[in-house]
């Protein structure tokens, strides 16, 4: 496949300093720390989020920064392969510590109380988890980031994002969200190592905001899981007392 080739940038351009991705990624740290915190003040390390899961979501933002913010981005201009090596670091190795790192918990934590339980009932309506579900089927997840894959690959949509900051940036974003999709489904959807599939607390998946609300609220009120309390139920969530992997 043809890629367009630009004249080399000089040295000085080969880190950038886009105001908007730097606030985006500096925005994704704080809301995630400010978030943990409150976890951990409100139910400790052991059943809040993990270190080490704060720390695969602080390396995702981290890979991020460097696929977007270091010598690749201009060199994606000029060298096909550095364009392909910025596009996989997003996707092979940000996305998956990103999903690792369970930001779902943190973000709802940043909310007042009250919000939480409008999340929690907004993300249990029928209609969104029925959504949720077919979306994190397995083959519907790796069949829409592959279609992702392919349109931006083509070579007149991959010109028109070199040539365009706006669609560039649509670019990054689907690809990412895609991968974010298929990582999630593979990690933590019900078919996943984490996933509720694993464990006989449940026959069907949530959306992940109903999982963390349910997580949250139950161990905020220093009761079992609703994993644990509710082993039969079909609107049981993942629990660390079920078993299996933790999410």
């Amino acid at each position: 496949m043809s890629h367009p080739i630009a004249a080399a940038p000089p040295s000085s351009a080969w880190w950038t300093s886009d105001a908007v991705v730097v606030g985006v990624l500096v925005a994704g740290i704080a809301v995630y720390a400010y978030g943990a915190v409150r976890t951990w003040r409100g139910t400790g390390m052991v059943r809040g989020v993990a270190p080490w899961q704060a720390a695969a979501y602080g390396a995702g933002i981290a890979v991020l920064g460097v696929a977007l913010l270091s010598s690749l981005d201009p060199a994606g201009d000029m060298r096909f392969w550095a364009h392909m090596a910025q596009h996989e670091l997003m996707m092979l190795i940000a996305a998956p510590l990103i999903v690792l790192g369970r930001p779902g918990g943190p973000l709802l934590r940043t909310l007042p109380r009250r919000w939480r339980g409008r999340v929690r009932r907004a993300a249990r309506r029928r209609g969104l988890e029925r959504a949720w579900w077919i979306l994190t089927t397995p083959a519907v997840a790796l069949a829409i980031h592959a279609v992702a894959r392919w349109l931006w690959h083509l070579p007149a949509t991959s010109a028109a994002a070199l040539a365009d900051e706006r669609i560039h940036a649509l670019q990054h974003l689907t690809l990412f969200g895609s991968a974010v999709l298929l990582w999630w489904t593979l990690i933590r959807g019900r078919y996943g190592a984490a996933g509720p599939a694993t464990t006989a607390t449940r026959s069907r998946a949530r959306t992940p905001a109903s999982i963390e609300a349910s997580e949250l609220s139950s161990r905020a009120a220093g009761g079992a899981t609703p994993g644990a309390r509710s082993a039969g139920s079909r609107r049981a969530a993942w629990s660390p007392s079920s078993g299996g992997a933790p999410p």
